[in-house]
């Protein structure tokens, strides 16, 4: 079997299992009943689909929800995924990507939040962090990163993200760090007050 058909099956595979362990959880995919019972979760999670070698991912909120969480299935430990967060470019989906690699984007939609947008920060090079500022008016609730890894001729890097979460220096602020001396950008993921 060629490598490629192995890498999706295996990604299908883990796709079906991700799926169970959320629904399992009491998180429903999409595609499950839109208005919440009394007492039941009014998140839903979307399930974005599988990339092709190096592509992107894209989980979208369906109407009438706010993204309020993401997250990836995929990479491998010498290609690990490169982009983890709320899209800038389309309001309401988690992207990720694997450069060299397969990937799943997951996001995590809420029917009853306020509405969400995704802030970019500045683009760093080198050990420099990027902060990602949520404005004044609204509350930073995640984010995520966009990074260039180093690959070597094998299409390996050994590089990683060695922060990627709330700073604790700027408030209402996402921070990431990379070990790359490529660029990276960090994204925070804001609500409305």
């Amino acid at each position: 079997m060629e490598w490629k058909e192995r890498a999706v099956k295996r990604s299908r595979k883990l796709g079906l299992a991700v799926g169970a362990v959320l629904v399992a959880c009491g998180l429903p995919l999409h595609g499950a009943s839109a208005a919440p019972a009394e007492g039941e979760s009014t998140t839903v999670v979307v399930q974005g689909d599988g990339s092709e070698k190096s592509g992107t991912s894209y989980a979208q909120c369906p109407a009438g929800t706010q993204l309020v969480g993401g997250g990836f299935l995929g990479g491998e430990p010498q290609a690990p995924v490169d982009t983890n967060a709320p899209s800038a470019a389309r309001p309401g989906a988690w992207v990720t990507k694997a450069q060299y690699s397969y990937a799943r984007a997951f996001a995590l939609c809420d029917k009853e939040s306020k509405p969400t947008s995704a802030v970019a920060g500045q683009t760093v090079t080198g050990d420099a962090v990027s902060y990602a500022q949520c404005p004044a008016d609204k509350d930073l609730i995640g984010g995520g990163y966009n990074t260039n890894f180093g690959f070597n001729g094998f299409h390996q890097t050994s590089d990683t993200i060695t922060a990627n979460g709330p700073s604790a220096a700027r408030s209402g602020a996402w921070a990431v760090k990379s070990s790359s001396g490529g660029e990276t950008t960090a994204y925070a993921l804001c609500r409305a007050r």
